[in-house]
Parts: C-alpha cells; sequence; structure tokens
C-alpha cells in the first residue's frame, strides 16, 4: 500500500510508481476525493515515512506499529532532525534502512496528550 503525499512531487511520484509490482495499491494524493491515508495506516503491518513529514510520522508513531522513515536526499530542516532524533531515542522509530527487519517492535505510543494533561493537573495541585 503506497501513498503520495500533498508535497509529494511529480518526479518521485513517477519513480514510485515505476518501482512497485503490478499488484501493489498506488493512491496519488489529490486535493479532492477519496483518502485512503487513515485506512492504509490501520491495514499496514509496518510503516515506512519520509522523513519531512512531522505530521505522517506522528501518526504513524500514535499507532504503536513499527515505524520506519527515510531522509530524503538533501535532508531535512535542523528542526526535522531534532524530531528523529527524539523518535529514535524513544523506541517510537527507525531509520529506513537496506537491512531493517520489518518485525522490529517499538515501544509504547506517545501519549502526548496524557504528558500535557497530567502536566496540567500538576500545576492546578
Amino acid at each position: 500500500l503506497v501513498t503520495t503525499s500533498r508535497r509529494t512531487g511529480d518526479a518521485a511520484t513517477q519513480i514510485l510508481m515505476q518501482a512497485l509490482p503490478e499488484d501493489a495499491f498506488f493512491h496519488r494524493w489529490q486535493p479532492e476525493g477519496d483518502n485512503p491515508y487513515a485506512s492504509m495506516l490501520g491495514a499496514a503491518d509496518a510503516i515506512v515515512v519520509t522523513g519531512e513529514s512531522m505530521s505522517m510520522l506522528s501518526e504513524a508513531c500514535a499507532l504503536g506499529k513499527p515505524v520506519f522513515f527515510f531522509v530524503p536526499e538533501g535532508g531535512v530542516s535542523a528542526k526535522h532532525a531534532r524530531f528523529h532524533e527524539t523518535l529514535l531515542s524513544s523506541g517510537h522509530a527507525r531509520r529506513l534502512e537496506a537491512d531493517s527487519h520489518l518485525a522490529w517492535q517499538p515501544s509504547a505510543p506517545p501519549d502526548e496528550a496524557g504528558r500535557v494533561a497530567a502536566a496540567i493537573l500538576a500545576r492546578l495541585r
């Protein structure tokens, strides 16, 4: 299952389409119409996300499934790099490498809402 996002350029889209086997499900993101992204995340056993999308990385990690990310050629911003290091050090994601084992299991999904709620309650006491 593969989908592009609103930031995926035409060149990357073409490369993805050509690299996939014929029986792969490929969705090209469009601003209008159905978007199977949430269903794809739910159906996935493991998820590969581009490292330049903090939203997609966060959504994938929240599911508690193995999440792998790759950094596109040219790198990412310093803010993105710090986020990657946080995900790596907390055990929520791994870099996608040629020898990545998709059976890897991440640590428990992040509970940012719970963390924020606990901080607010602590300040109210």
